[in-house]
């Protein structure tokens, strides 16, 4: 006998976001917004980590945290949360693995 499995109710067209000063930002988790970033954060340059970010969380993201005048530590902050809102795990699990 088949069985017929819904996937309506389990699959969701929610996003994760992000909140930062009191603004709250949508996280593209789409395949291939993730994908992408995670082909330039493999590259290792800075420039490369601005595009992950840019193509994850859009240029007014980028603009509103002035990420060219970013110190390093806190881009690495924004990726680690980004890392965990696509992922729907806590920032400190994510940041376990960066260590």
């Amino acid at each position: 006998m088949n069985q017929v499995i819904n996937l309506s109710d389990k699959l969701s067209q929610e996003k994760p976001k992000l909140e930062l000063n009191g603004k709250e930002y949508i996280v593209n988790n789409s395949f291939i917004a993730v994908t992408k970033m995670e082909e330039l954060l493999r590259d290792e340059r800075m420039e490369s980590a601005k595009l992950a970010v840019l193509t994850t969380m859009g240029e007014s993201f980028l603009n509103d945290i002035d990420f060219d005048n970013m110190s390093v530590p806190n881009i690495k902050i924004i990726v680690i949360a980004i890392t965990a809102a696509i992922q729907g795990v806590s920032y400190d699990d994510v940041a376990k693995r960066f260590q």
